[in-house]
């Protein structure tokens, strides 16, 4: 198994027990035990002191957890109580270098005037490995401005480095001009040698006003890093349009994740800029929205009446309920200026957050006296994007006054009133152990539970099921006797 140190890993695992034992087995019926050993200083790391769970059937490791480039087993150990048997199994884990990220502060593609000087800021980029890392730059003249981003053909990087600068390799396409060499020492973007060397170091490109003429430009700036002997680059491109007028940008703000759960309202705002200058006097320009839903069967756009704001104002509301899970939804905000007639266009793609899926949850024992059984609840086969692990989980007692029968309603999910909390936080386990009182003598002594399962995002499953408490007999023998 390769893993890059900065990211998360959850390591599963999955239990089988020989049909022909004939044995009635329950999830507390086994042990598990992980253990988590640095190959090159054979030494086991302290999964108590990381505070990770090392006796479930799950092994979350957080990023930041693993050496550089290190080499790791995992070994779970499961024993059967009952029988006093046990099994393990390993598996190995090597720890590769993450990929560099290289990346413009202005995106993909920027309109500047061309008596203004502006700056290109990659400094953002960085390398999730944490090691040190310098900048090359390459620019060349396009003979025609492109419609698109998309039409620029895509970019490829050779990981050879030339001293000290990396070679870039690109397949024009119509209009564009091969560039050789470094920037300082082509025509098309003529730059002092002092202003790329401090680039190469900074990540900072700096345009004096008037050293580019009106024409469009394929920037290209590349990330490199040496570290062990491994050399790694990548890049990213821009393409400049230099104008004599200003240009309307647009971008589309949104607060925290592009992930959205399903039922939420969503809220949304446009930014106008003239190039790099941030538009306050919004009143100077004319907006327009549109919300498309992306699917197999092509585009579609969702109805005005979904919108919870009009459509020609700065901020985009959608109600809640319209979003639907699974589906990814294309923003689209239009800005015209009222004065010069430029517009400017954004686009933002959000995707739905689905609900955990696929599981259940149940008691052990399904019956049992109050306060004296111990009940195991657990949920188990539960399933989500690997981007939205781990799950969480946690446990209530509903109270039977705000049902009808012995099902949980939806509705009672949302009355927090009626519900009693039987964990005091969302757990990373997967079950838990309780003692509960006597079922209502009404509904055959059931009591109503309810377990939310709920993912990283915050999207949550309800999983209902009941379990039979009688009476402690005890007290009722003690009771007959008395009377």
């Amino acid at each position: 198994l390769s893993v890059t140190r900065f990211k998360d890993l959850l390591l599963t695992s999955a239990v089988t027990v020989d049909s022909c034992a004939g044995l009635q087995l329950a999830s507390n019926d086994f042990q598990f035990s992980w253990q988590l050993t640095n190959l090159q200083t054979s030494s086991l790391v302290n999964l108590a002191a990381l505070n990770l769970a090392s006796d479930i059937a799950t092994l979350f490791v957080p990023s930041g957890t693993f050496d550089a480039q290190g080499r790791y087993s995992a070994t779970l150990t499961v024993r059967l109580l009952s029988q006093g048997t046990q099994s393990s199994s390993s598996i190995l884990i090597n720890v590769i270098a993450s990929e560099l990220v290289a990346k413009l502060s202005s995106g993909n593609r920027r309109w500047v005037q061309a008596t203004a000087g502006f700056l290109m800021d990659a400094s953002s980029s960085f390398d999730p490995d944490q090691q040190p890392i310098f900048f090359s730059w390459r620019c060349s003249r396009l003979s025609s401005t492109p419609e698109s981003v998309e039409s620029v053909s895509s970019l490829q990087t050779v990981s050879s480095l030339e001293q000290g600068l990396a070679l870039a390799v690109h397949t024009p396409a119509d209009g564009i001009q091969q560039s050789s060499g470094n920037m300082s020492s082509t025509g098309d973007c003529s730059l002092s040698s002092a202003a790329v060397a401090q680039a190469a170091t900074t990540g900072k490109l700096v345009f004096q006003a008037g050293s580019l003429l009106p024409a469009s430009y394929f920037l290209q700036v590349f990330v490199h890093s040496t570290s062990n002997g491994i050399q790694r680059s990548s890049g990213f491109f821009s393409v400049l349009n230099v104008e004599n007028v200003k240009r309307v940008q647009v971008r589309i703000l949104t607060r925290g994740s592009n992930r959205v759960n399903q039922g939420q309202a969503l809220r949304v705002e446009g930014s106008v800029q003239l190039d790099d200058q941030v538009v306050k006097r919004l009143s100077d320009f004319q907006f327009a929205w549109s919300v498309e839903a992306t699917s197999a069967n092509g585009n579609s756009e969702i109805s005005r009446d979904a919108a919870s704001t009009p459509l020609n104002v700065p901020v985009l509301g959608i109600k809640a309920g319209i979003l639907q899970s699974g589906q990814s939804y294309t923003l689209r905000l239009i800005v015209q200026s009222l004065s010069s007639g430029n517009q400017g266009t954004s686009e933002l793609q959000i995707k739905i957050n689905s609900p955990p899926f696929g599981g259940t949850c149940s008691p052990t024992p399904s019956s049992g006296e109050s306060l004296a059984t111990v009940f195991t609840l657990s949920c188990s086969q539960w399933s989500d994007d690997i981007t939205d692990l781990p799950l969480l989980y946690s446990f209530s007692m509903v109270d039977p006054s705000s049902t009808s029968g012995t099902t949980v309603s939806a509705a009672s999910l949302a009355d927090k009133e009626h519900v009693t909390p039987l964990t005091a936080n969302r757990l990373l386990l997967s079950s838990t152990q309780v003692s509960l009182p006597e079922g209502d003598n009404a509904r055959s002594d059931i009591v109503l539970l309810q377990a939310q399962i709920s993912d990283t995002f915050g999207a949550e499953a309800q999983s209902d099921f009941q379990v039979k408490v009688q009476p402690l007999q005890a007290f009722n023998d003690s009771s007959a006797n008395l009377a």
